[in-house]
């Protein structure tokens, strides 16, 4: 199977290895920075502007064609996806979970009872 090519300054997704089920497979955009033809691998560099810490090999690359300009932002990055998610779950303690959950449960049988008594 012939490697898929490159050229600098191309747009590409890069495939997400360490994701969880429900995550996205490829994050990015990348823009491609340089290469080596002779080992398929590629330096890339995210819409910030902060170069990948390491030479990407092809067969983990995928190319998007975009319409418009550039975006700026990542379509999805993963450590900030997990920080907000994990943020928004400290917020919430078991004893409000559960004080919650009580009390609609008893609204739900005092309407119940109020029902029955008229």
């Amino acid at each position: 199977m012939k490697p898929q090519v490159f050229n600098v300054g191309d747009y590409v997704l890069l495939r997400h290895e360490n994701k969880f089920s429900l995550e996205y497979n490829w994050k990015g955009p990348y823009r491609i920075l340089a290469r080596n033809l002779d080992t398929h691998v590629y330096q890339i560099q995210d819409m910030q502007s902060n170069t990948y810490a390491s030479w990407v090999h092809t067969d983990r690359l995928r190319p998007i064609h975009l319409h418009s300009s550039p975006p700026t932002q990542p379509w999805y990055d993963p450590t900030s996806s997990r920080a907000n998610i994990r943020q928004q779950l400290s917020t919430l303690t078991p004893h409000k979970i559960l004080f919650e959950d009580d009390q609609q449960f008893r609204e739900g049988i005092l309407s119940q009872d109020q029902a029955f008594n008229t």
